[in-house]
C-alpha cells in the first residue's frame, strides 16, 4: 500500500507540478488578454468620440448648407439668366464700371484663371470711392469672354461649384466683403 502511495503521491505532485505551470501560462494569457482588451477599449472610446465629433461637424455643414442654398438658387438662376448678347455689350464696352471689372476679376478666380499682381486702387462703386486693389479686366477678364463663356459659366454653377476649395474662398474673401461702398 505504502508503494502504491508513494506512486500516487508522485503522480499527484507531477500533476500539481503540471497544474501549476498551466496557471502560471494562463495567468500571462489572461494578462495578454486584459492588455488587449485595453487597447481594444481605448480604440472604441477613440472611434465613439471620433463618431461624436463627425456627428457634430455634419450638423454644422448641414446648417450652413441650408444657409447658402438659396444663394446657391439665385446664383444658378443668375447664370442661367445670362444672354450671350450681355457678355457682347460688356466685351465690346470700351470701358465699363470697375462693379464690372471686379466681378470678371471674381469669376476668374473661380475659374482659377491669372489675376494681376495687388496693386492698391480706388474703385468707384455705387458712387463710392472704395480703396481696394486693380482690377485684371484687361488683361485677363476680358479673355474669359469667348462665345462659350455662358456656357462655361452654366457649367461651372451646376458640376464645378462643389470644387471650390479653402484657397479659392480666401482668394474671393475681399470681392464677397465688399458692401455699399464699404470693404
Amino acid at each position: 500500500m505504502k508503494k502504491i502511495l508513494a506512486v500516487k503521491d508522485e503522480q499527484l505532485k507531477k500533476s500539481t507540478d503540471e497544474v501549476n505551470a498551466l496557471i502560471v501560462v494562463l495567468n500571462r494569457e489572461n494578462e495578454k488578454a486584459d492588455i488587449k482588451a485595453r487597447e481594444v477599449n481605448g480604440i472604441t472610446e477613440k472611434c465613439a468620440q471620433q463618431q461624436k465629433d463627425i456627428a457634430a461637424e455634419k450638423e454644422i455643414a448641414n446648417r450652413e448648407l441650408e444657409v447658402a442654398l438659396p444663394y446657391l438658387k439665385k446664383a444658378e438662376q443668375a447664370a442661367n439668366a445670362i444672354d450671350p448678347k450681355d457678355i457682347t455689350e460688356i466685351r465690346t464696352n470700351r470701358n465699363p464700371k470697375d462693379i464690372v471689372k471686379i466681378i470678371f476679376d471674381a469669376v476668374q478666380i473661380l475659374f482659377q484663371g491669372p489675376l494681376l499682381s495687388i496693386t492698391p486702387k480706388t474703385l468707384e462703386i455705387k458712387k463710392h470711392q472704395i480703396p481696394f486693389f486693380e482690377d485684371s479686366y484687361n488683361e485677363h477678364g476680358i479673355k474669359l469672354m469667348t462665345s462659350d463663356f455662358c456656357k462655361n459659366l452654366i457649367n461651372f454653377s451646376k458640376d464645378e461649384r462643389d470644387n471650390i476649395n479653402e484657397e479659392t474662398v480666401e482668394l474671393l474673401e475681399p470681392y464677397l466683403t465688399m458692401k455699399g461702398g464699404e470693404k
